[in-house]
């Protein structure tokens, strides 16, 4: 796919910085150390080299619709303290459906999101993100840089050392790589029936090594990495 450019004309609006995210300037040579901190902030499940599944990566596409539907968005505040960098031009890895990149887009930044299913890219296309297919490691950016590159639970389809290293050379200097997930935080009722059910409660260690996709509150996972 010929690499499109992007218009710098969109300018985000500042806002309170937030301590949501643990961030610092960090250099190229950093970003070996940087890879191992993104996958501790993963849920214990997802850090078992999920990336090298590429079948269970691309299964979502099936049920692209129902994904779409069912996978909760994230919270005002996340995006607040992403925005707190005052980003323009912002790159969405594993983008899927585009859950966090129309977050961002009405937020006034250009977004690009990068999305390795067709049928998730072209749902996110109908909502007006503009979308490239392929997975991050192979994508090709064409000479474009960004001031921000976003992962909205899709960090753990990457291979983390490539995706850092990758990411480091499309910032601009003073750009940040940020990664998030989801995490189910269950009601009461809901977690009396499932205890009842499976014996296991959603609160315990065992279940939480699972993929909790319930809604709930999103929280930022450590790991902004600056140049």
């Amino acid at each position: 796919m010929p690499a499109s450019r992007h218009p710098r004309d969109h300018v985000a609006p500042r806002t309170r910085r937030r301590r949501a995210l643990r961030r610092g300037p960090r250099s190229c040579a950093d970003t070996a150390a940087v890879a191992p901190e993104l996958t501790r902030s993963m849920a214990d499940h997802q850090r078992e080299r999920m990336y090298e599944d590429r079948a269970r990566a691309l299964s979502f596409g099936g049920v692209a619709s129902l994904y779409d539907k069912a996978r909760p968005s994230y919270p005002p505040a996340l995006i607040d303290a992403l925005m707190a960098f005052s980003p323009r031009r912002v790159l969405d890895v594993g983008c899927g459906t585009g859950k966090a990149s129309r977050l961002l887009l009405e937020r006034g930044c250009d977004v690009l999101g990068v999305e390795p299913d067709p049928s998730m890219a072209a749902i996110a296309r109908s909502h007006g993100i503009t979308v490239e297919e392929a997975t991050f490691e192979i994508w090709e950016p064409g000479g474009r840089m960004y001031d921000l590159i976003v992962s909205g639970q899709a960090w753990h389809w990457v291979d983390p050392e490539l995706g850092v290293l990758k990411a480091a050379s499309l910032l601009h200097p003073e750009g940040h790589l940020g990664v998030f997930w989801n995490r189910g935080r269950p009601t009461a009722p809901p977690r009396r029936r499932s205890r009842r059910c499976t014996g296991v409660s959603p609160g315990d260690r065992q279940h939480q090594r699972r993929d909790q996709t319930e809604r709930g509150a999103a929280r930022p996972a450590a790991g902004v990495c600056s140049r």
